[in-house]
């Protein structure tokens, strides 16, 4: 049974230390992919002048070059690559030394947010040792067994997860539909009412972790 943890962590034990101190109120996110030879090479960064950002991180000992790939004129996100050129031992060391994928990382409000989902408890406890050893500081918010990987990525109760994906697969969401809102709630056993609340609230999870990831509450409205 894999986990999926969420944790805190202060700069100095990850990676941007210097260029987040000089830039306070940015929003950092490392972008979602499949691991590389080079470890989350992009970052979408908000919330901050964005030749701000790219003078902080020229001086940012964990930054050995930083392209813009996206965001020119008055984009309000940017999206940048990045090599890391880290020496001393961060968390993301710490990761490797378990069977674990970094599933998001952003930086809001003077701290990192990790969610990490490790393949067991010796994986995690890995990490943990590695941290400690390395006096590297994280402090552990959630753990919880990862019983539905892709609803946890989204945010999405087993609830919605499932509301959402036997909605689509009967023809909901077509033009024109293939079902009615009452043949999705008859598969659940529920009323036509809590069908439209349960599949609402779910759009709403995957909207904000997609589309509107890194925007505050006010923002994706």
């Amino acid at each position: 049974m894999s986990f999926v943890v969420t944790f805190a962590v202060p700069p100095h034990s990850f990676v941007l230390q210097e260029a987040l101190a000089d830039v306070p109120g940015a929003t950092v996110e490392f972008d979602r992919q499949v691991p590389s030879n080079l470890p989350y090479p992009f970052v979408w960064v908000s919330n901050v002048e964005f030749e701000a950002f790219e003078d902080a991180a020229d001086s940012d000992a964990s930054v050995g070059d930083l392209v813009r790939l996206d965001g020119d004129g008055d984009a309000d996100v940017a999206l940048y690559g990045v090599r890391w050129t880290t020496k001393d031992p961060t968390v993301v060391d710490g990761l490797k030394a378990g069977r674990s994928a970094l599933l998001s990382a952003e930086w809001s409000d003077d701290a990192w947010s990790l969610v990490v989902r490790f393949d067991s408890r010796d994986s995690l406890a890995a990490f943990r040792q590695y941290c400690n050893s390395h006096e590297l500081d994280f402090e552990l918010d959630s753990i919880a067994e990862d019983r539905q990987p892709k609803a946890a990525q989204y945010d999405l109760s087993t609830r919605q997860y499932d509301a959402l994906s036997v909605a689509f697969e009967m023809g909901y969401f077509n033009i024109p539909r293939d079902t009615t809102l009452g043949e999705v709630a008859d598969q659940f056993g529920i009323s036509t009412h809590a069908a439209s609340e349960r599949l609402r609230r779910g759009q709403t999870n995957l909207i904000a972790k997609t589309l509107c990831a890194g925007q505050s509450d006010d923002e994706s409205r």
